[in-house]
C-alpha cells in the first residue's frame, strides 16, 4: 500500500494536474496535497493548506481531521478587572490577549470550548488534576499521555500516576459551544 501511495503521490505532483482525490486519511491529504477541502456532512468545514488548519483552524471538526490527539473542552469565557479570563473546571487563564481577536463580545459569560493541541500542554502546579491512563511512546523519544478527563499531552516526559495539566494560554483556540466553529478572527 505504501509502495503505491508513494508512486501514485509521485506521479500526481510531477504530472502538473489538478486533481481531486479523496481520502479518509489525514496522511495521505496532507503528504501530497496543496489544498485541503475538509468536509463534513457534506459542508466545507474549511479549505487551505494543512499548516493552515492546523495553526488557524475555523471549527473543531477540520482540525481533527489534521490531529487526533488535538483536545478540547468546555471553559467559561468571563470578563473581571479588565482581563478576560477562561475558566476550565475551575482553573482561571488570562487570555485578555485573545479579546481582540473575538469575533462576538457575545461569548463573554457563555460558556465556550476551548481547545489546544496534544504539544500545547504543560505541567503546572495551578493545573487541572488528572490521572494518566496509558502512555504511548513514539520513535522520537515523546509520549502521548491519555488524561483521564479525556486531554492528551505530548512530551518527552512520561507521565504516571496524578498530574497537574494546563493548556498554554497562548496556544488556545476559542469554539462556539453549538456550532463548533471557531469564535476568533
Amino acid at each position: 500500500r505504501e509502495m503505491l501511495w508513494f508512486d501514485l503521490a509521485k506521479y500526481l505532483k510531477s504530472s502538473g494536474k489538478t486533481v481531486v482525490y479523496t481520502t479518509t486519511q489525514a496522511l495521505e491529504a496532507t503528504s501530497i496535497s496543496d489544498r485541503i477541502v475538509a468536509l463534513h456532512l457534506g459542508e466545507f468545514k474549511q479549505v487551505g493548506r494543512a499548516e493552515e488548519i492546523y495553526n488557524a483552524p475555523q471549527s473543531i471538526w477540520a482540525v481533527e481531521q489534521l490531529d487526533q490527539n488535538f483536545s478540547f473542552g468546555d471553559a467559561l469565557l468571563e470578563k473581571t478587572d479588565n482581563k478576560l479570563i477562561l475558566i476550565i473546571d475551575g482553573m482561571k487563564l488570562d487570555v485578555s490577549f485573545l479579546e481582540d481577536k473575538l469575533i462576538s463580545t457575545k461569548y463573554i459569560r457563555k460558556l465556550v470550548l476551548f481547545g489546544a493541541h496534544c504539544e500545547d500542554f504543560e505541567q503546572n502546579e495551578n493545573g487541572i488534576e488528572c490521572g494518566v491512563e496509558i502512555n504511548f511512546g513514539k520513535s522520537n523519544g515523546e509520549y502521548i499521555s491519555y488524561l483521564s478527563n479525556g486531554w492528551r499531552i505530548k512530551s518527552k516526559e512520561k507521565f504516571e500516576g496524578q498530574v497537574k495539566i494546563a493548556p498554554k494560554a497562548d496556544k488556545l483556540f476559542l469554539f462556539d459551544k453549538v456550532s463548533e466553529n471557531s469564535i476568533l478572527k
